[in-house]
Formats: C-alpha cells, sequence, structure tokens
C-alpha cells in the first residue's frame, strides 16, 4: 500500500498490502498517454468543425436535423447508464 497516508491505512484491507508496489513511472505513463489521446481528439474534433465551417453544403436544414436526433440519442443513453449506475449502486450499499 505504497503512497497511502498512514490515516487510512488502518481503513484498507490488508490483503491489498500483499500486492507488490507499483512501478513509480505508472502514473507518469498513464498521465502521458492521457495527453496525447486530448491532443487527438482536440485535433479530430477541431477539424470536424473547421471542415463544417468551410463546406457550404453541410450547412443545409437536413444535415442540421440528421445531426440533433444522434445527440438526443447520446443524452438518452447517457441517462440511462446513469440510472442503471445508480440502481446497481444501491444493491451493493
Amino acid at each position: 500500500m505504497d503512497g497511502m497516508p498512514e490515516n487510512l491505512r488502518e481503513v484498507a484491507n490488508e490483503y491489498w498490502g500483499t500486492y507488490p508496489p507499483q512501478h513509480p513511472l505508472l502514473i507518469d505513463i498513464i498521465g502521458i498517454l492521457f495527453f496525447f489521446l486530448f491532443l487527438i481528439n482536440v485535433i479530430g474534433n477541431g477539424l470536424v468543425i473547421y471542415i463544417f465551417l468551410r463546406v457550404k453544403a453541410l450547412r443545409t436544414p437536413v444535415s442540421n436535423i440528421s445531426y440533433f436526433p444522434n445527440n438526443f440519442d447520446s443524452v438518452q443513453n447517457i441517462d440511462r447508464q446513469t440510472c442503471l449506475w445508480s440502481t446497481w449502486l444501491s444493491q451493493i450499499c
């Protein structure tokens, strides 16, 4: 249980202390990975916005109407996942 504050060690189960300590560079590697994923996402979304603003044919009402149901469906899925997560959590507690 390396890196854990002393006041929390008494709360944690001793089972977790049986694992070997993690490599010290693991957190840095994960941080670098997330940074590169962030850059890829920003570049990709910026490219989509740039193309949408540059190409006049994409600004038609039909393309806007076909875009909004996809967003609405995503919001519904997030709501379902939240509901499932809270239901699952209530069974654990």
